[in-house]
């Protein structure tokens, strides 16, 4: 499937599902995440900030923050995107996302929680289409952690192009998958 219509296809997937089965999932979305073998023992999280249908972070941001983890988000600076501290003071930027007004970057991640659009079989992911995650895992080697509505899962796989960094991990409420590679 290519990604334009995919994009099409899993947005609307996800904002049709009933608000009380989205809450529902929510709880075991996270209940799955923190489940994940050695989730918790990494020091430096980066976790996007939930917006639109996105799974919503807040509550893991929380729970990372009450284990002593440093929690980093995006902040968008031309092309990149960066980790930054996560702060009291945000901003929406140009897309509409809250961000840090903060500059202290993280010297290293760990765990990324990233959104995503939909995930296939393989573990691929399409985001909003900008690059912007796929470049910053290509310049900071960490595990990549996937975290959707299981509506957002498509059972073949996707077109992917070269810059295209597929996840380690993906956790919906039915569960969670690790992607296995070609030996």
């Amino acid at each position: 499937m290519k990604k334009k219509r995919a994009r099409r296809k899993f947005s609307a997937k996800r904002d049709n599902l009933p608000p009380e089965t989205r809450r529902l999932a929510e709880e075991k979305i996270e209940e799955n995440l923190f489940s994940l073998k050695g989730f918790t023992d990494a020091e430096n999280y980066f976790v996007y900030l939930g917006v639109g249908g996105e799974v919503p972070t807040a509550n893991i941001i929380s729970r990372l923050l009450n284990l002593g983890k440093n929690i980093y988000v995006p902040k968008i600076s031309g092309e990149d995107m960066l980790a930054v501290r996560a702060g009291a003071k945000m901003k929406n930027n140009r897309f509409g996302i809250p961000e840090p007004e903060g500059t202290e970057e993280a010297a290293r991640i760990d765990v990324c929680i990233t959104p995503l659009v939909a995930a296939d079989s393989s573990l691929n992911r399409i985001g909003r289409g900008k690059g912007y995650y796929d470049r910053f895992f290509a310049a900071h080697p960490c595990v990549k952690i996937g975290i959707c509505y299981a509506a957002q899962v498509y059972k073949k796989t996707f077109d992917t192009e070269a810059g295209d960094v597929p996840l380690d991990f993906l956790v919906t409420e039915k569960g969670t998958e690790k992607r296995v590679e070609n030996v």
